[in-house]
């Protein structure tokens, strides 16, 4: 669905915007029910084109140490999420077409862990 001009993500840097839906109905209730508690925000995931088919088909996998590993891990191995579109699109190795995510994030309790999977973070 293309994002209504109201509801454009400003740090996203275009108008080009859209909506995709990937959560199953029982994983969208537990998000929400986890958002009302904790509340959430978005966080930005930047991918070479090639990979998004999987990213959106699968989720979002650690490939930290593996073969599918692109860049260094500086922080830790893990799948890294920024508060500001451009320092994602950075890894997106600026192709034509270029493809960024924002996903809409829950916030967690301190110290504890998050699934980086379909519908886990939208």
């Amino acid at each position: 669905w293309w994002v209504k001009p109201e509801h454009h993500l400003p740090s996203m840097g275009t108008t080009h915007q859209y909506l995709l839906v990937t959560a199953a109905p029982e994983k969208q209730e537990a998000f929400d029910a986890l958002k009302r508690e904790h509340g959430s925000c978005f966080a930005f995931h930047g991918s070479p084109i090639e990979n998004w088919h999987a990213i959106l088909r699968e989720g979002l996998k650690n490939m930290s140490g593996g073969q599918g590993q692109l860049h260094g891990a500086a922080y830790g191995a893990g799948v890294y999420l920024a508060s500001n579109g451009s320092t994602s699109f950075g890894y997106c190795h600026h192709r034509d077409p270029s493809f960024l995510a924002a996903a809409k994030k829950g916030r967690k309790a301190k110290n504890a862990g998050a699934e980086a999977g379909p519908g886990a973070t939208s």
